[in-house]
């Protein structure tokens, strides 16, 4: 998904609603989410997510970091939207 202003910000879309930013990370930093909060500043979404080998999942306010495995299962689940 490219930005209004050309950038690369994010590696998968669900519908028109979630982004998904995918990293290696097994620690993951405010610089991982740069893609993410860049595309909300559009408003073109509603849920964020990033998906990460990191153990210690979070929410910063309608991001979600989500490790590897527990996002497979809740995107095979359908919980995801």
């Amino acid at each position: 998904m490219k930005s209004a202003r050309k950038l690369e910000l994010v590696d998968f879309l669900i519908g028109d609603q979630t982004a998904i930013e995918v990293k290696s990370a097994r620690k993951v930093s405010e610089r991982d989410l740069k893609g993410l909060r860049l595309l909300e500043e559009e408003g073109r979404f509603n849920n964020f997510i990033l998906v990460s080998q990191d153990s210690q999942e979070a929410e910063y306010g309608k991001m979600k970091v989500m490790h590897y495995s527990n996002f497979l299962d809740a995107l095979w689940a359908g919980r995801l939207d």
